[in-house]
């Protein structure tokens, strides 16, 4: 199994221009690492200490919770998006932001800027991604490409309104850092799927297109991939693409129903 070391790591991230105060939404997959040295504690000081004291880091605290039987709550509910994530959201300061399945955890300079607001669709005008937009902050993904590496662009098809996707109200009683509960209804403006059809998103393109305009530098450390991207800059491209055809990265799958 290939072993990677924090100064490999080290060194190929400092390939990343970040200029100052930076914002970083940072997406992880760890097994093309391999063995990590130090594992998530050291990978962890290692970006703190990358990214220096006047920054901003993000990460999916995503848990997809759309039981009624069992509530969200903020300090409790772990995240499903991988070992550095869960570790991340554990820390001491870092906070979290309040939404059932796309939630996301903040450590440094804006933090609470990241996190404060409630909005009650995953990615609407309050939420995080919104925000991360609006400051054209640094996505970067370790170990995976743009699927499940790039959830921000999943904004430009709510800000759009896509005709492949629609609100869906989630039934969940959710309790924000202080253990209040909010009395809010949440929503989610998922893919379609009935009975007869769903739409799936096709990312292929969308890669292609973007990685041709610039929008993503990608890069190897060892066998796992580093993909890197502004997102305003490439969300726009995005924009641009969905505005010529709303079903730009979609697809219909029709469903056969067998009577057996």
């Amino acid at each position: 199994m290939h072993t990677t070391t924090l100064k490999e790591l080290s060194s190929g991230l400092r390939r990343i221009e970040l200029g100052s105060e930076p914002v970083v939404f940072m997406h992880s997959n760890l097994f093309p690492l391999g063995l990590l040295e130090k594992g998530v504690v050291g990978l962890y000081g290692l970006l703190l200490e990358w990214l220096g004291p006047d920054s901003t880091l993000l990460m999916p605290a995503f848990s997809y919770h759309n039981n009624p039987d069992k509530p969200w709550e903020c300090n409790r509910t772990a995240a499903k998006t991988g070992a550095l994530t869960e570790y991340f959201r554990k820390q001491q300061h870092v906070l979290r932001s309040v939404h059932p399945i796309h939630s996301v955890s903040a450590y440094g300079k804006y933090a609470q800027h990241f996190t404060s607001d409630i909005d009650v669709s995953s990615f609407g005008e309050k939420s995080p991604f919104a925000k991360l937009y609006q400051c054209n902050a640094h996505n970067i993904s370790i170990g995976t490409g743009l699927v499940g590496g790039a959830t921000y662009l999943h904004y430009i098809e709510e800000l759009l309104k896509v005709p492949y996707r629609s609100y869906v109200k989630i039934p969940v009683a959710v309790f924000d850092a202080n253990e209040s509960k909010v009395d809010r209804e949440f929503v989610y403006f998922a893919r379609v799927v009935v009975d007869s059809l769903e739409y799936v998103n096709v990312w292929d393109n969308v890669w292609a297109d973007l990685s041709v305009a610039g929008a993503f530098t990608t890069f190897e450390i060892g066998p796992a991939k580093i993909v890197h991207s502004k997102m305003r800059d490439s969300a726009d491209l995005f924009a641009d693409k969905i505005r010529e055809n709303p079903y730009y990265c979609a697809q219909r799958v029709d469903n056969v129903q067998l009577n057996l």
